[in-house]
C-alpha cells in the first residue's frame, strides 16, 4: 500500500510487514525516515531523533546557506561536495566547467499503478494488482540535472524495487562517473553484514563482517558479476539466525561489474549502496539524454534468514523469471558433459538416448564440441555451425532421437583459431598496440557492437528455428580483459563495460521474446554470472561447475537464501567426483540433488545393471520432487547462520512435506542425531511414511525427527511426510 501525505512531503510504501518511508524536509532533500516492521505511521519529530541532534546554530537554516550541514542526515540519493563526506548515491561531473557539484532539491512526485519494463535492463514485472510504482522527480537548479528515483512496492512480496533516470536538461555535456541503484541511511548501524563469496568451484561460500567504522565492500570489476562475491548481501541485527532476527535483502538485478558497499560514519550510522562498480565507469551524458540505472531489490523480514527465503522465492518465481515457465516442472535431464566432454558424435548421441530414454530421464542436452571444428578447448568459438565430421548430416539428423534435445553454447566468446576471428579480429574486446590476451584459450567479443550483436542473432535464429532443440544451455567461461572497443571513441571507453551487458542482454531479451518455449539456462563457469538480472531471461541457473556432493551442501545451502530450488540446477554425477576425486555414495549424491532442479551428469554406458537401476529410481524420485518445486516452500532447518556438521532442508507443497538431512562427516555418538524441524502446520497431523506413525506438527517440532542411523562418512536420509484429516 502506496500513502503520501502531500501536505508533509512524507511518502510511505508499506507491505503486510515492512515499512519504507522518506520525506522531503525543509532542505528540500528528500530524507530517509525509516525501513522495518510495518508501522501505521511515524511521529513527525522522527527525523530529529537522532542521538547526534544537530547544533542549533544551523537548525532550520535555509538549503543555501553556507552553515548548511549534510553530514548528520539520512538522504534517498545523497551526492559529494555539499558538506556530505559520505559516499554518494551519484557524482557527475561537466565536461567543460569541470563542475563535479550536484545539489539535487525535490521537485515532484508521480505515482503508476503496476510496473513499466525498463529499455534494455532486466527488471521485475508486476501487475497493476500485484505493484505499485512512485516517481520521485529531483532536479539540480545550477546544472540543471534532472533525477527520477523509481520505487516500485510489491505490497504482499515485503519488497521494495529502486533504480533512478538521470536526465540532462542542461546545456552542457557531462559524464557520470557514480550512479547507484539504491542509497539507504540506517540511524543505528549495528548490523553484520552477510556476503556470499568464492571462486570457481567454490561459489556461495558464506562469511559473516561485523561492520565497524569505515567502508566494508564486495563487488566485481571481471566485466561479470563473478564467482568471487555474489550481487546479493544481508544485513542483519546482532543475534539473528535462520529464524528470527531481522535481516535485510540487498540484491542488484545486473549481471556486470557491481559493487554492494556499506560505511558507518563517526556516530555510527550506516550508509548502504548498490550499483554499477565506478571503476573504469564512465558514462558520456549529452545535453537532451538520459541513463538508466539497473534495479535493486530491498527485501526484508523479521523471522531470519528463512523469513528472508518466504518473502524472496515467491517473487523470483512470479515476478522475474520470464512467464512461459512459470509454475511449470522443469524436465529431469541428462547432459553430455562428464559423459563424453568434446567426444560427441551423431551415434554416440544416438546410443546415449536410447538408453537414457529408459530411465526415465526426458531431456538430453548436447554440450561442447558440435560446432565448428570443436575436438579440444582452443578452437571454433564463434563458429556456430554443426561439425561436419561428427555431425555429417548437420543438426537436423538428431530429429529422429527419442527424447527431447537441448544445446550448449558460448555466444559471447571466440577462439583464435575459428573463422570468425580469421573474418573479423577487431570484433573482440583489445586495446590496441597490445598482445590480446587468452583466458581459456579465448577471447571475448566486443558485446558492444551492433554487428557482434547482430551475427550472434542470427546465428541463434538458424539452430532455434530447426525446432529440434527446446533447451539452450548458455556459458561464460572467461573474465573480461582489454576492455576497450574499436566501436566507440576514445571519450566513450568508459561505457564498454556496461555497454557490453547491455549487448547481452539484448541476446537474451530476443530469445525471450522470439522464442518464448526454449527452456533458458544460464552458465558462467558455474555460478559466476548466478544473478537475478539472468533469471529475468533464464528459467533455470547452473550454480556451479562442483558436482561433488559434499561441496554442493554448502553452495546449494548459501543460494537458497536469494534462490528458490526450481531455479537452481543440481546434477547427479559420477563417482569418484570428476572435480574432488572424492567418492561419496549413490544415495549421498542422489539426496543433494533431490530437492533442487534435478539432473543427470555422467556416462551411463560406462554403468552396470545394479547402477543404471540406481539411476531407474532416482529419476522416478526426481521426476517427483520436480513436480513439487513449482510454489513450493523451501525451508533450511539448521537455525545457525553458517551450517558445519550437518545441513538440513524441508520443501514443503500441498499436503507433501519432504525433510532431508545430511552429515557429512562421522561424529561422536551418532546414535543420538535428531532432525530439528520448523515451520510444520502446528494443528495438522502429519504420517511418516517410513513407519506410518502420525504425529501433529507442533509435536514433530517439538521433538525433532529421528533418522534412520548408520554409521560413517556421507550420511543423508530423505523422509517423507504427508498430511492426513484426522479422525
Amino acid at each position: 500500500m502506496l500513502t503520501i501525505d502531500s501536505e508533509k512531503h512524507r511518502f510511505h510504501l508499506r507491505g503486510k510487514n515492512m515499512s519504507y518511508i522518506m520525506q522531503v524536509e525543509e532542505d528540500m532533500q528528500v530524507h530517509h525516515l525509516y525501513w522495518g516492521d510495518s508501522v501505521s505511521e511515524l511521529p513527525d519529530s522522527w527525523f530529529d531523533r537522532a542521538p547526534y541532534r544537530r547544533a542549533s546554530l544551523v537548525e532550520h537554516k535555509d538549503a543555501d546557506s553556507p552553515m548548511c550541514i549534510r553530514e548528520f542526515a539520512h538522504y534517498e540519493c545523497p551526492t559529494y561536495g555539499l558538506s556530505d563526506f559520505r559516499m554518494p548515491a551519484l557524482q557527475a561531473e561537466g565536461e567543460e566547467s569541470g563542475n563535479m557539484l550536484c545539489d539535487l532539491r525535490y521537485v515532484s512526485f508521480r505515482t503508476e499503478k503496476g510496473r513499466s519494463p525498463m529499455a534494455g535492463l532486466p527488471c521485475a514485472h508486476g501487475s497493476e494488482e500485484e505493484a505499485e510504482s512512485l516517481i520521485l522527480l529531483l532536479r539540480d537548479p545550477v546544472t540543471r540535472l534532472e533525477v527520477e528515483l523509481y520505487y516500485c512496492l510489491f505490497a504482499d512480496r515485503d519488497i521494495v524495487t529502486r533504480h533512478m533516470r538521470i536526465s540532462n536538461k542542461g546545456k552542457e555535456s557531462c559524464r557520470l562517473n557514480q550512479v547507484m541503484s539504491f542509497s539507504v541511511d540506517v540511524e543505528d548501524g549495528s548490523f553484520d553484514l552477510l556476503t556470499f563469496d568464492g571462486t570457481t568451484h567454490r561459489e556461495f561460500t558464506p562469511s559473516i563482517h561485523p561492520l565497524q567504522p569505515g567502508r566494508m565492500e564486495v563487488g566485481s570489476t571481471r566485466g561479470y558479476s563473478s564467482h568471487q562475491h555474489n550481487p546479493n548481501a544481508v544485513l542483519l541485527r546482532p543475534g539473528a539466525r535462520q529464524n528470527s532476527g531481522q535481516a535485510y535483502g540487498l540484491s542488484l538485478v545486473y549481471s556486470g561489474n557491481f559493487t554492494l558497499r556499506c560505511e558507518m560514519d563517526q556516530y555510527h550510522s550506516l550508509r548502504v549502496q548498490g550499483g554499477i562498480h565506478p571503476q573504469n565507469f564512465a558514462w558520456h551524458l549529452a545535453p537532451g539524454e538520459s541513463f538508466e540505472t539497473p534495479e535493486a531489490v530491498l527485501s526484508y523480514s523479521a523471522h531470519g534468514l528463512n523469513g528472508l527465503s518466504s518473502v524472496l522465492h515467491p517473487f523470483v518465481c512470479r515476478n522475474l523469471i520470464p512467464s512461459a515457465w512459470q509454475g511449470k516442472a522443469r524436465p529431469v535431464l541428462l547432459n553430455t558433459w562428464e559423459a563424453c566432454y568434446f567426444n560427441i558424435s551423431q551415434e554416440r548421441l544416438s546410443e546415449i538416448a536410447s538408453l537414457s530414454s529408459g530411465m526415465g530421464i526426458e531431456l538430453l542436452v548436447v554440450d561442447d564440441g558440435w560446432f565448428g571444428h570443436r575436438d579440444r578447448a582452443d578452437s571454433s568459438l564463434g563458429d556456430w555451425y554443426p561439425h561436419r565430421v561428427k555431425f555429417p548430416g548437420g543438426l537436423k539428423a538428431l530429429e529422429k532421437m527419442p527424447m527431447k534435445l537441448g544445446l550448449w553454447m558460448e555466444p559471447e566468446m571466440v577462439s583464435e583459431d575459428s573463422d570468425l576471428y580469421r573474418s573479423h579480429p577487431e570484433w573482440c574486446l583489445h586495446a590496441r598496440d597490445r598482445v590480446r590476451t587468452l583466458w581459456r584459450n579465448q577471447l571475448v567479443l566486443d558485446m558492444s557492437r551492433s554487428d557482434v550483436q547482430d551475427y550472434l542473432i542470427e546465428c541463434i535464429d538458424r539452430i532455434l528455428d530447426t525446432g529440434i532443440f527446446s533447451f539452450i544451455k548458455w556459458d561464460c567461461n572467461r573474465r573480461m580483459t582489454q576492455v576497450q572497443s574499436g566501436g566507440l571513441p576514445a571519450s566513450q571507453q568508459g561505457e564498454v563495460f556496461h555497454r557490453c551487458m547491455l549487448g547481452t542482454y539484448r541476446l537474451f531479451e530476443h530469445i525471450r521474446t522470439r522464442y518464448p518455449q526454449i527452456l533458458l539456462e544460464n552458465c558462467a563457469s558455474g555460478g559466476g554470472r548466478y544473478d537475478y538480472g539472468m533469471l529475468c531471461y533464464c528459467h533455470q541457473g547452473w550454480v556451479s561447475d562442483n558436482t561433488d556432493p559434499q561441496d554442493r551442501l554448502v553452495i546449494q545451502n548459501s543460494a537458497s537464501v536469494f534462490f528458490p530450488p526450481v531455479v537452481l540446477t543440481s546434477h547427479l554425477t559420477a563417482s569418484p567426483n570428476h572435480q574432488t576425486n572424492r567418492t561419496p555414495p549413490f544415495a549421498f549424491r542422489r539426496d543433494v540433488c533431490a530437492l533442487f532442479n534435478a539432473g543427470f551428469e555422467l556416462n551411463l554406458m560406462n554403468l552396470g545393471e545394479e547402477e543404471l537401476q540406481e539411476v531407474r529410481e532416482a529419476c522416478a524420485l526426481f521426476r517427483q520432487t520436480q513436480a513439487m518445486l513449482p510454489g513450493a516452500r523451501f525451508t533450511r532447518l539448521n537455525d545457525e547462520l553458517i551450517p558445519h556438521d550437518w545441513f538440513g532442508w524441508m520443501l514443503e507443497s500441498g499436503k507433501t512435506v519432504i525433510i532431508e538431512y545430511f552429515r557429512p562427516a562421522a561424529a561422536e555418538e551418532p546414535a543420538y542425531w535428531t532432525i530439528p524441524v520448523h515451520g510444520l502446520k502446528k494443528d495438522a497431523a502429519y504420517r511418516d511414511m517410513r513407519d506410518g506413525t502420525i504425529l501433529r506438527g507442533s509435536d514433530i517440532e517439538a521433538l525433532g525427527l529421528r533418522p534412520d542411523w548408520r554409521p560413517g562418512d556421507c550420511f543423508s536420509e530423505l523422509i517423507v511426510l504427508e498430511e492426513v484429516r484426522q479422525s
